[in-house]
């Protein structure tokens, strides 16, 4: 069952100040979420989730402050 709906994307980082880009894998490792619950979204291609509410998922995206607690 998909609990969770990854979006990779960039970040400047709090820490070192760098332009950074997280993908969907390193997303789901700082998570620590399992792939097979995960829906990976690409921003550029809604028309791919019809049929998925999104909205039900729990949203994972790069944070600022590296706090990557559920």
């Amino acid at each position: 069952m998909k609990k969770y709906a990854v979006y990779p994307g960039y970040i400047i980082s709090m820490n070192d100040k760098q332009l950074h880009y997280i993908t969907a894998y390193e997303l789901m490792q700082l998570y620590k979420v399992s792939p097979d619950e995960c829906v990976i979204v690409d921003r550029n291609d809604p028309k791919k989730y019809l049929g998925v509410d999104l909205s039900k998922l729990q949203k994972l995206e790069p944070s600022y402050s590296g706090n990557y607690n559920l």
